[in-house]
């Protein structure tokens, strides 16, 4: 099973279709996003089960069946068995679901009406489910975008300790020098002073407690 992002060229050439005819289907819909490619330039980049998805359901089954074929070749009607679903996380597994009602929706040449809604209704919860797994790993993916990365907040964290840790160090020095010959309002205002470097040096990264 393979699920990676195609170009409209790999796309066209995978269907038989020409890349301007993917345009077209574009503009009713196809789904798509745009990457970046050499240099700044933008390409426009295909799902496989997305496009699957939208070709079986637009009339477009020859489409449809050849994605099915180049890249989820072993789909078959069983369900996935414990260790096959181990080795695939819940996106796939819903790919995995929505190739596999295809080929039963396909596939399904009985005269019973009965399994044929039964066809439908299994390849209407394999979107429907891939749909709301899709959009929550979007919003996952967004949210963890809007937070610092872990690694960022270590280092600037180490960075802000280690300045605090040098102030600290210098202050008995700087003390030794300031305090001769104070009255004791001019000592409380040079230990205040002090103690506020040090405060900022946490918040801005920079060694305090030698200042004038």
């Amino acid at each position: 099973m393979n699920n990676d992002p195609l170009t409209q060229l790999e796309l066209a050439e995978l269907i038989g279709v020409a890349p301007q005819t993917l345009n077209d289907w574009k503009r009713k819909g196809l789904p798509y996003t745009k990457d970046s490619g050499a240099g700044r330039r933008k390409v426009c980049m295909f799902e496989p089960a997305a496009v699957l998805e939208w070709c079986a359901n637009n009339n477009r089954a020859e489409a449809a069946w050849r994605i099915k074929e180049a890249h989820f070749p072993n789909v078959s009607d069983e369900p996935l068995s414990v260790e096959e679903g181990a080795d695939l996380d819940p996106l796939q597994q819903a790919d995995y679901m929505l190739a596999q009602a295809f080929a039963r929706y396909v596939g399904c040449e009985s005269d019973l009406p009965g399994l044929q809604i039964q066809a439908q209704e299994a390849w209407e919860k394999a979107i429907d489910t891939r749909r709301k797994l899709r959009n929550d790993h979007a919003k996952s993916e967004q949210a963890l975008g809007a937070v610092m990365p872990v690694g960022e907040h270590k280092r600037l964290m180490v960075e802000a300790h280690s300045a605090v840790a040098q102030a600290l160090k210098r202050l008995p020095r700087y003390l030794t020098t300031k305090l001769k010959n104070k009255t004791p309002q001019q000592f409380m205002d040079i230990i205040t002073k002090a103690v506020r470097d040090c405060m900022k040096s946490l918040s801005d990264g920079e060694p305090g407690g030698d200042g004038e």
